[in-house]
């Protein structure tokens, strides 16, 4: 699972950190001193050893014969392709619905967990059901990912779930052929469930609600041990997922606090209340009068009335209440254009009120590229500052790994309290890696959610986070397709009475229409339809920028990628490195800043997150990337700009108003539109911002020196390993279909850009 790094750190050491990071920069940055949310070490108690190893109860190897019945066209044993020395595989092929049916043994004994080994070479989900005779008793799943080498993927049964079954079903739903080897059934104790400090925490969810925590079983508790301040008080939060409800249990966290000479003292807080109501995240809420300036130890204890039982706790915080407490507000809009903002220069036309006034009362920089034309990559290029050449995360069926350093884990370690809300189920905190360095995260059920929902979740959070400083990561995702604007903001840009399925209409351009819009001719419609969806956003944004909180906040508003809209042949999507895809939205509102500044020179939102510590007075934290703040002054050139297009297909550089796209790989951006590996393309934007005019011929010799340069710049790749298979259910690949991506294109992450030679007629005739 990704982890939330979690960095024990003192009160004394903390405040110290915090008042040199305050002191630096301060002439420039938007934030003073504050009083930083303390994380203390989170330990098992004294006494108590680690959870063991989970205990096998049954191994299977369906390389050999047994009680199975495979459901498959061909049926056959294999050797393990990715170790011939190891036990032989049993493979099914070409039948859209593969199963394995497992008579189990009586009595069949407790099974909790099932790891199986299985090689495969397409995204799939291994889905588990059990019965009970012709009973289905329940089913769980997990995803499946195309790897060179076979992989063990397991799957948890709710701790609820019956354990008379006599049958096991093993189910995948797509066709093709996949090799499934040896399987572990296991048993699990109360412990064993999630994992205990110093281990990293993992993410466990009630709902849409997704916070960082350990396991905290009846047998072994929690502590931790701090000297708080005056005025501080002890926050966490804790819950038992509903998987591992106990049928018939009581579960009650119970908090003691105890210091030599004083009265100890002992919260409780029930953690289910009733059998019906699904689990929800607990308040942990602990004031410590009496026990400031003395060493004090806090112990975490779960209480149950029936057998053992773990709960979810999360990382413990010591806070001390300031209201002038600063914010970081990070919005990212996703799929957004950069002429799709009113106060954008050669605005589109959309009408944007709330954004207008943000640049109004900031810095509106006027040509932001972003690093990537794609969602995941190009997230983790703004949280990280290091580009997708770099990080090898070219794609959305992949994500970032934990030896990753983001934003958010450095405003965390700096002591703010972090917090994202995402509007796309693929950034789901497991799926995207994203989540790292976030207390807690709202992702979304279903595979859009619109603003207002987000919001929604948003304002109802921001209270708990009440005098604490506050790093906030939004994401919305209204601009992606499938567009589907409310009536009233469609009708800013539709005419009335205009019918787009007007059958008199000529036949629209290929694939310019899914086949979800049957019927539809016009493509004026589409266009109609994403400027709804902004127009959409930005008024629902108006009621958050109402708050005082937010009113007083670093606020940077950008976007990961642009939308085609028919550039180029490409509908429904942001394909290719054009303008369209790549020129994106980019407002810094800070207090104290400048009104109304616009930059012209071209700048790239992968430095977002340097400027924002800058901003927050964080200027001696590390992170990579180039502050925008001295392009704000007047005292800073711009510089070349890089991107690379998802899958690598291809790469541009931007110099001034020159665009360079190179192709890296064979590839069709559109039916018809064929590009050739390391073939290239010139743009002057100034002049040509659609990018459909190329200046190859008339400007060759610069033609040559900036593929040069962006050649050079694939070449200096900075490799490093975080890119990884996302965790997640298997429900995640449908979600992403269900926006227009597909999981078919695989790449390997390490696999260079550009090769140190090549001797293709292209590159023979750019020398």
């Amino acid at each position: 699972m990704p982890r939330s790094r979690s960095s024990p750190s003192s009160w004394v050491l903390t405040v110290l950190l915090s008042a040199q990071l305050a002191s630096c920069g301060k002439e420039d940055s938007a934030v003073g001193a504050f009083q930083p949310v303390v994380r203390p070490e989170l330990r098992l108690a004294e006494g108590v050893s680690p959870a063991a190893a989970p205990v096998p109860w049954l191994t299977l190897d369906l390389g050999k014969d047994g009680p199975y019945e495979f459901t498959a066209r061909k049926v056959e044993v294999l050797p393990d392709p990715s170790d011939p020395k190891a036990p032989p595989m049993r493979s099914l092929t070409n039948w859209p619905a593969k199963s394995i049916r497992i008579a189990m043994p009586q009595p069949a004994g407790r099974l909790d967990r099932i790891r199986a080994r299985v090689n495969i070479g397409h995204f799939d989900a291994l889905e588990l059901r059990w019965w009970k005779g012709e009973r289905l008793q329940g089913d769980e799943y997990t995803q499946l990912y195309p790897e060179a080498r076979t992989c063990e993927y397991t799957i948890d049964l709710p701790v609820s779930a019956p354990h008379d079954f006599d049958t096991l079903e093993l189910s995948l739903s797509q066709p093709g052929q996949v090799l499934i080897g040896r399987l572990d059934f296991e048993t699990l104790t109360a412990a064993q469930h999630l994992p205990q400090p110093p281990a990293a925490p993992s993410w466990v969810r009630a709902a849409e609600d997704v916070r960082s925590a350990w396991g905290l079983a009846t047998k072994a508790p929690f502590e931790i041990a701090l000297t708080p301040p005056e005025g501080s008080i002890l926050v966490a939060s804790a819950i038992v997922p509903q998987g591992l409800r106990v049928p018939g249990s009581q579960a009650v966290l119970s908090l003691t606090l105890s210091s030599p000479g004083v009265e100890s003292r002992t919260h409780r807080w029930p953690l289910v209340r009733t059998e019906s109501l699904s689990s929800s995240w607990v308040r942990i809420r602990a004031p410590l009068e009496g026990f400031s300036g003395r060493p004090l130890r806090a112990r975490f204890e779960l209480l149950t009335s029936g057998a053992d039982a773990v709960c979810a706790l999360t990382q413990p915080q010591l806070v001390r209440y300031d209201e002038h407490a600063p914010t970081v507000l990070l919005i990212t809009s996703d799929t957004h254009r950069g002429d799709c903002i009113g106060a954008a220069q050669g605005s589109a036309g959309v009408g944007t009120p709330l954004l207008d006034r943000l640049a109004s009362e900031g810095v509106l920089f006027e040509n932001c590229m972003s690093a990537a034309n794609v969602t995941v990559p190009s997230h983790s290029a703004i949280m990280t500052g290091v580009s997708p050449r770099d990080t090898g995360l070219l794609d959305n069926t992949h994500a970032l790994a934990p030896e990753a350093v983001t934003l958010a884990e450095q405003f965390r370690a700096s002591g703010w309290a972090t917090m994202a809300v995402v509007s796309a189920a693929h950034l789901d905190a497991e799926w995207s890696g994203l989540g790292q360095g976030f207390d807690r995260v709202g992702v979304s059920s279903a595979p859009k959610r619109d603003a207002g929902a987000t919001l929604g979740l948003l304002e109802d959070w921001l209270p708990d986070y009440r005098g604490r400083p506050l790093f906030v990561w939004l994401h919305l995702f209204d601009a992606h397709t499938p567009y589907s604007p409310p009536q009233p903001m469609l009708a800013r840009f539709w005419p009335d009475g205009r019918n787009p399925s007007d059958p008199s209409l000529p036949e629209p351009p290929p694939n310019s229409i899914p086949r979800s819009l049957k019927g539809v001719r016009d493509v004026e419609w589409i266009r109609a339809s994403y400027k709804g969806e902004v127009a959409y956003l930005d008024n629902e944004l108006v009621r958050l920028f109402s708050q005082p909180r937010i009113q007083e906040a670093i606020v940077a508003f950008t976007a990961d990628h642009g939308e085609s809209l028919g550039g180029h042949g490409v509908w429904w999507d942001h394909g290719g490195m054009y303008q369209d895809s790549l020129h994106v939205p980019l407002i810094l509102r800070w207090p104290g800043g400048p009104h109304g500044l616009r930059v012209a020179p071209r700048v790239s939102n992968i430095d977002l997150g340097r400027t924002l510590l800058d901003l927050a007075a964080l200027a001696r934290v590390a992170m990579p990337g180039r502050s925008l703040l001295p392009l704000v002054e007047g005292g800073a050139k711009s510089a070349p700009v890089f991107a690379v297009a998802c899958y690598g297909f291809s790469a541009s550089i931007t110099d001034g108003d020159e665009h360079l796209v190179l192709h890296l790989r064979d590839h069709n951006l559109a039916p018809d539109v064929k590009n050739g590996r390391h073939a290239y393309e010139l743009f002057d934007l100034a002049r040509d911002p659609a990018c459909l005019h190329d200046l190859i011929a008339e400007r060759p010799a610069r033609a040559r020196a900036l593929r040069a340069q962006l050649v050079a710049w694939l070449r200096a790749v900075d490799a490093r390993p975080w890119s990884r298979n996302p965790e997640g259910n298997g429900a995640s690949i449908e979600r992403l279909e269900a926006v227009g991506y597909t999981a078919g294109e695989e790449r390997d992450p390490a696999a260079a850009l550009f090769p140190a030679q090549c001797d293709c007629p292209q590159c023979s005739g750019a020398q």
